[in-house]
C-alpha cells in the first residue's frame, strides 16, 4: 500500500486559488437578461457573479466587495457603460472591465478601448458562442491583469531589495558606461547618482588600479565568473575608498550586455589590519633590539 505524501502548504494555498471562482460584477438594466446571463456564465465555468442595474449601484456594491473583473452594458439609465467605465479609470482603478452590448457599433468599441476596457463583447449571435466568448474574455482579462500584478510586486520587491542594500550594486553597459546604481553609492562616496550614470566607470577607479578594473570587465563580457577582487574607487572628497568587488555578467534575453556587481566598502577594515600589522611591527622591533632579555612563558 502506497502512503499519500501530504501536500506542503505552498501547495494546498495553489489549489485554493486554482479553486476559488471568479467573482464578476455584472452590470445591466434588465434584470431578466442579468439572470439569464448569470446562469450561462456559471455553466461556462467558475464564476461567482453579482449583478447591479446601474453604474451607480455597481459603484456602492464596489465599496463591500472585491471582484476580479466587471461586465457591463453600454446603454443604461443615468451614467451608460462608457461613462462608468472613465469614471473607475480616472479614479485609478484598472479592474479588467469587458464592454458586453448588443449596439455593435465600430465606434462604441473603439471609444471604449481607448477609454481603458480591456474587451468588447457582442452579445447578438447564438447564445452558447456569445458566451464562450464572454468566459475566455473574462478568464483571458483576469489571467493578464493577475500576471501582471504579480510581475510589478516582484519588481517592487527587487528595487526595494536593491534599493535598501548595504553594499554597492552597480550594472555596467558593454560600452563601460555605468547604467545604474543603488542609493548605497550615494551614501558611501557623497555622489549622486545621477552624476555617475551614463559616464565612464574607469573615471572613478583609482589610476593604479585601472588595468586591473579593465581586464576584469573584459573577463565578466566574455561570461567569467570573477573571484573577489580590490579596486580603489574614487569618493567626493577626493580620497579613495576601497572596495571589494563580485562582478557577474549581466544578461539580457540570453545575450551578455554588460557587468553587474557587488561593491563592499572595506576601508575600515583595511586601515584595521594595516594598524595591526604595524603595530606587531613595533612590537617585533621592540624586542629584537632590546639589550635585556625577553622571555615569554606559557
Amino acid at each position: 500500500m502506497t502512503e499519500s505524501v501530504p501536500k506542503s502548504s505552498t501547495a494546498i494555498l495553489s489549489d485554493l486559488t486554482m479553486t476559488r471562482p471568479t467573482k464578476v460584477l455584472h452590470v445591466d438594466d434588465d434584470s431578466d437578461y442579468l439572470k439569464v446571463a448569470e446562469q450561462c456564465l456559471k455553466r461556462q465555468g467558475k464564476f461567482q457573479v453579482d449583478t447591479a442595474r446601474s453604474a451607480e449601484e455597481a459603484m456602492e456594491m464596489m465599496e463591500k466587495e472585491t471582484y476580479d473583473a466587471i461586465v457591463s452594458d453600454y446603454q443604461m439609465p443615468g451614467k451608460d457603460g462608457l461613462e462608468f467605465l472613465k469614471e473607475l479609470r480616472e479614479n485609478g482603478n484598472d479592474i479588467p472591465f469587458i464592454i458586453f452590448t448588443g449596439k455593435g457599433r465600430e465606434e462604441v468599441a473603439i471609444k471604449a478601448l481607448n477609454l481603458g476596457a480591456d474587451r468588447y463583447v457582442n452579445k447578438n449571435g447564438d447564445p452558447e458562442t456569445v458566451y464562450a466568448e464572454l468566459k475566455h474574455a473574462i478568464s483571458e482579462t483576469v489571467r493578464i491583469r493577475k500576471a501582471e500584478s504579480e510581475l510589478q510586486e516582484s519588481q517592487m520587491r527587487y528595487r526595494n531589495l536593491i534599493e535598501n542594500a548595504p553594499d554597492v550594486v552597480y550594472t555596467i553597459s558593454e560600452n563601460g558606461t555605468l547604467a545604474s546604481l543603488n542609493s548605497a553609492f550615494e551614501r558611501l562616496t557623497d555622489w549622486k547618482c545621477s552624476e555617475w550614470v551614463g559616464k565612464s566607470f574607469a573615471s572613478l577607479v583609482h589610476p593604479d588600479d585601472l588595468n586591473t578594473a579593465m581586464e576584469t570587465f573584459e573577463k565578466t563580457l566574455r561570461g567569467e565568473c570573477l573571484p573577489l577582487y580590490e579596486l580603489r574607487v574614487l569618493s567626493k572628497s577626493g580620497k579613495y575608498l576601497i572596495g571589494e568587488f563580485t562582478s557577474r555578467p549581466w544578461f539580457e534575453k540570453g545575450k551578455i550586455v554588460g557587468e553587474f556587481g557587488i561593491v563592499r566598502d572595506i576601508t575600515g577594515r583595511k586601515k584595521a589590519e594595516e594598524a595591526l600589522e604595524q603595530s606587531e611591527e613595533k612590537y617585533r622591533n621592540l624586542i629584537e633590539n632590546c639589550k635585556d632579555s625577553v622571555v615569554i612563558i606559557d
